[in-house]
């Protein structure tokens, strides 16, 4: 989702800086909205395109483009593949297409306008050879990735990535309250609420090409970089997941040309950004603008899962993060002020804690407090399928 933003911010912000000869005269900003955005990669397994739509100049923002007609194409104009809108503006086929065989996009808004794509042949992705995990003595931690060709035939590469991280509330929560009375939390399932994980995606524009060396060799690429002490996502586990993409020569320039507009878009005295070509044309009116680039290529992935242990001992942080919260104690006995108390769920029992009766105590505090999933990353107490 990001990298679509990406593309409409740039295209916004080439068009209000393409007047910085003086004198500078701001574009109408009507005349940039409503631009459709296109991106997405066809896959030999599993095709995606995400579409929208530009907002005025002044409000910086897309929206998505809902129940478009969106197809693939063989050269013979045959339709292979029906995409089906899976969430909004996002359209998906999970279908296989042919490897070094040429497909296209066409895409049909609700406006009746007609898209497509240029035909492009499906590239074939090689396999990431390694993806490892490197720490020096000052904390600085980099994952790096390793892939190569032997045909020689990829040579431009594009990379991004969803990781993922555990945390943890500082309480354990053993008990909850079922609407009725304090009962024991099943701390093995979807009930428990002390260790959460969180998951991000890449946003950065990662691509390398080979193209000046005799090998087609990529080695030690660095996927993502950190300082252990300004991050808390090594604390206790942490996963990445890795997707490699056989890029052209010519989506290669799109997406380094993108890369650069990124990084220029500071000030008016940078460089002016570069305007953006696209592979899509609008056939029912030339006129209309489109901006992105669908991709036609495989693609390979690896996993690389990373303990607390794997990082050296004296970088180690078991620290949770520490939240200001006040913990109540109340009698098990009274049972009405619990059912007061715990009704509108503000409050989490915790443990039981001795008392001098024989009817022990309980803690509790809110429930920012003790559930994971209300304090920040915001993440989920589901457990990942592939975590340790």
């Amino acid at each position: 989702m990001m990298r679509r933003k990406n593309i409409s911010y740039l295209y916004i912000f080439w068009v209000f800086l393409l007047g910085c000869e003086d004198p500078f005269e701001v574009p109408s900003s009507s005349s940039n909205a409503g631009i459709l955005v296109v991106e997405g990669r066809i896959g030999d397994q599993e095709t995606l395109i995400q579409l929208s739509r530009t907002a005025n100049l002044d409000s910086f923002s897309i929206k998505p483009e809902l129940n478009a007609n969106v197809q693939i194409e063989n050269e013979l104009g045959n339709v292979v593949g029906q995409l089906n809108e899976v969430e909004a503006g996002t359209y998906l086929l999970s279908t296989n297409l042919t490897i070094n065989e040429k497909y296209r996009v066409r895409i049909e808004t609700n406006s009746q306008d007609i898209y497509l794509s240029d035909f492009a042949t499906l590239l074939s992705t090689p396999s990431i050879s390694d993806l490892s995990l490197k720490v020096d003595s000052l904390g600085s931690l980099e994952i790096q990735l390793s892939t190569e060709d032997p045909t020689n035939n990829t040579r431009y590469y594009l990379w991004d990535y969803e990781e993922t991280y555990e945390y943890s509330s500082p309480f354990i929560s053993l008990f909850e309250y079922d609407g009725d009375t304090i009962i024991a939390r099943d701390r093995n399932g979807d009930r428990q609420i002390t260790r959460c994980w969180k998951t991000n995606f890449s946003t950065d524009i990662l691509l390398q090409s080979s193209i000046q060396f005799e090998a087609d060799v990529i080695s030690k690429k660095p996927i993502v970089s950190y300082s252990l002490s300004e991050t808390l996502k090594f604390n206790r586990a942490y996963s990445i997941l890795v997707n490699q993409y056989a890029l052209s020569s010519d989506e290669y320039d799109f997406w380094t040309l993108l890369e650069k507009n990124s990084e220029s878009l500071g000030t008016l005295f940078d460089p002016q950004p570069s305007q953006i070509s696209s592979n899509l044309q609008c056939t029912s009116d030339p006129q209309k603008r489109v901006i992105g680039y669908v991709g036609s290529s495989s693609k390979t992935q690896m996993r690389l899962l990373v303990s607390n242990e794997d990082i050296p001992k004296k970088l180690r942080n078991l620290e949770v993060v520490e939240l200001f919260c006040e913990v109540g104690v109340i009698s098990l006995a009274r049972e009405e002020e619990i059912m007061r108390l715990m009704a509108d769920e503000e409050y989490v029992p915790i443990e039981l804690i001795p008392a001098d009766g024989s009817i022990p105590n309980i803690s509790y505090s809110t429930k920012f407090c003790v559930d994971c999933r209300e304090q920040p990353p915001q993440g989920t107490n589901i457990k990942p399928s592939f975590w340790f």
